[in-house]
Parts: C-alpha cells; structure tokens; sequence
C-alpha cells in the first residue's frame, strides 16, 4: 500500500511539475509575442514601449512623449501619463514653439504581418479647452508607400 501511496504522490509530484515548465513556457512564448507600435518608418521598426509617437509623420509638429506605459499586453497597451506636444507653427513651423497638453495614449486592435503582432488602433485622450478624443488606425494613405497613422483632428 506504501508502494502505490509513494507512486501515486511521485506522480503528481511530476505532473506539477510538467504543469509549471509547460506554464513558463507558454508565457515566456506570449511575452516574445507581445504587439509592437509602429512609427514614421513604418512596418520596418516597430517597438514595444516606444517614448515617442510621432503624429506627423511629413514635419514632425506632433508628438506623444510616452515616458511610462501603465501595461503592453497582447491586447492592448495604455500609457496615462503621456504628454502630447503641438508645434505652434508661429511665426512658422520651423520657428515655432510646442505647447505641451498632459494626455493618455491606448494602443489596441491587434493584428498580424509577416509574423509580428502589432496594434492597429490608437486613441489619444488630452484636455484643451475641454475634453478632446482621437482614434487613428495604423495604414497608408492612397498613393503612399509608407503606412502611418490616420485620423485626429
């Protein structure tokens, strides 16, 4: 009876641990796969936590300085302490100055290219004379060659 009592508990014993390793190894697998975020180089350089999110792409007047992403999951990513920057434009661009608006950043809606996931949906959310909400969707405009993102004001 000791015999079978040992077996039975040497054989759970391994079965937890064979439930660990294949536990590790599938989420050491879906940490490798986390999403990326794409920028003005397009689905060349994608980053996980980028500090950087270029709006405008052509002169680089707009910008969301990202220093700290609250999580990046497979889903989705969120950064509530953001900080989007707007070139002023005054007396030009080139001149100009940026005006800072404290903001959030979610990325989501992942999709799959060439075996990287990446977020194809951003929504940025700042305050400037009230309340103001963005979604952009990661794609090319007609006639580009470089995919960017879309939307805003």
């Amino acid at each position: 009876m000791n015999r079978i009592v040992g077996a039975v508990l040497a054989l759970l014993a391994g079965s937890a641990l064979i439930a660990g390793l294949i536990t590790y190894a599938v989420s050491a697998s879906a940490a490798s796969r986390l999403p990326v975020a794409y920028d003005c180089q397009g689905s060349h350089h994608g980053q996980k936590r980028p500090s950087d999110v270029l709006l405008d792409c052509l002169s680089g007047n707009v910008i969301v300085k990202t220093p700290a992403w609250k999580n990046w999951t497979p889903a989705s990513a969120q950064s509530s302490d953001a900080t989007l920057l707007v070139n002023t434009c005054r007396p030009d661009c080139a001149a100009g100055h940026y005006r800072n608006y404290p903001a959030s950043l979610t990325l989501y809606r992942v999709r799959t290219s060439h075996g990287t996931d990446y977020y194809t949906r951003m929504q940025l959310q700042y305050r400037h004379n009230g309340p103001r909400k963005y979604t952009y969707r990661w794609g090319t405009y007609p006639g580009a060659s470089i995919p960017g993102w879309i939307g805003g004001p």
